[in-house]
């Protein structure tokens, strides 16, 4: 599916507020995924042993056709080591964005691989682009924490999402409401999950910062104070049914928890 969303604002967002799902589908024992290059919409084998995204002939040659890519993407040529231990040639081009569960990766490497049987593989050159990613085999997605300067698809639906009271609505209907300044979660300000979690608090410069309150779709509600982004002080954790937990940490690292 194309993503056609009007970009109010692109801006900084903090990754403990907006980590990235993306879905994963088992087919012939691959997984696959969807990817956007350039703004067209393609199909990955998700392959972090492959160190680099690679594209099909076919899939390339598309790209080029209509628009997509354009001879100034064009790198050069580089032989390439297969997982069968064979070698062959193949292009390297560097690709303007790459777009995943509404996460921008900018300037990425690829190589177009010479000779048929060659698949769309989504690899490490795109991947290095992100602060860290697993596999959920439990929810079968690929679960990425961004960099803290990263950019997300998403509009400005209401006020001033540069610098003033909005509201900016993800690709994925997750949402913040609250304070902006230069383009950054900063004062009061709530952010809702597409999952029902919710967390209300002070941000700083994208990061939560100050006194929050978290309370997750299961119920569970915990309250605290942060520094940086990072749990700081004691937090008391509350528990559907009602029994209550005081843990205490020092710059996000938990130092001590007690039944209340």
């Amino acid at each position: 599916m194309n993503l056609h969303i009007v970009l109010c604002t692109l801006f900084s967002v903090s990754l403990v507020a907006q980590d990235v799902f993306v879905p994963l589908r088992e087919s012939n024992g691959n997984l696959k995924m969807s990817a956007e290059i350039n703004g067209f919409d393609m199909e990955f084998t998700f392959d972090p042993g492959a160190y680099s995204v690679t594209l099909s002939p076919d899939k390339a040659s598309y790209l080029f056709k209509n628009g997509f890519l354009n001879k100034t993407n064009i790198v050069g040529k580089t032989w390439n080591v297969l997982a069968d231990g064979s070698v062959r040639m193949g292009t390297v081009i560097r690709i303007e964005s790459i777009v995943i569960g509404g996460l921008y990766l900018y300037d990425v490497q690829a190589t177009i691989m010479d000779g048929r049987n060659t698949s769309n593989l989504f690899g490490l050159s795109a991947l290095k682009k992100v602060a860290s990613y697993a596999v959920n085999n439990v929810t079968n997605r690929l679960e990425i924490t961004p960099f803290p300067d990263a950019d997300y698809a998403g509009e400005c639906v209401a006020g001033n999402c540069d610098s003033g009271e909005g509201k900016f609505v993800f690709f994925d209907g997750a949402y913040y409401e609250g304070s902006f300044l230069n383009g950054k979660y900063h004062g009061k300000g709530k952010f809702v999950w597409t999952d029902g979690d919710v967390f209300t608090g002070t941000y700083l410069n994208g990061l939560w910062s100050g006194k929050g309150e978290f309370i997750h779709s299961d119920g569970t509600i915990t309250r605290g104070s942060y520094v940086n982004g990072e749990k700081n002080g004691i937090f008391i954790v509350r528990n559907p049914d009602g029994t209550e937990v005081k843990k205490t940490y020092k710059y996000g690292v938990l130092i001590s928890s007690e039944m209340q």
